[in-house]
């Protein structure tokens, strides 16, 4: 269940967040970068019920923001 599982691409094993309310992923690119789309899974029962996303510039700036609402299921989700 730990960090070391988030992007393993392997169905058998996975993320678990802390408890509390919120929870955040922080990824940073080494160069700019187009994110044309996000793809989650979550395991059914443990669905975030909204996802924000924040894009920053390189001061962390957000300089925009967007929300997404994901289904509570076991499949992948494109957003």
């Amino acid at each position: 269940f730990g960090r070391q599982f988030l992007v393993d691409e392997d169905e058998e094993t996975c993320w678990n967040s802390d408890s509390g309310d919120c929870q955040y992923i922080n990824c940073t690119f080494k160069q700019p970068t187009a994110l044309n789309k996000l793809v989650i899974q979550f395991r059914g029962g443990f669905s975030s019920k909204k996802v924000v996303l924040q894009f920053c510039d390189q001061t962390k700036s957000i300089i925009k923001e967007s929300t997404l609402y994901p289904v509570d299921n076991n499949l992948l989700q494109e957003f």
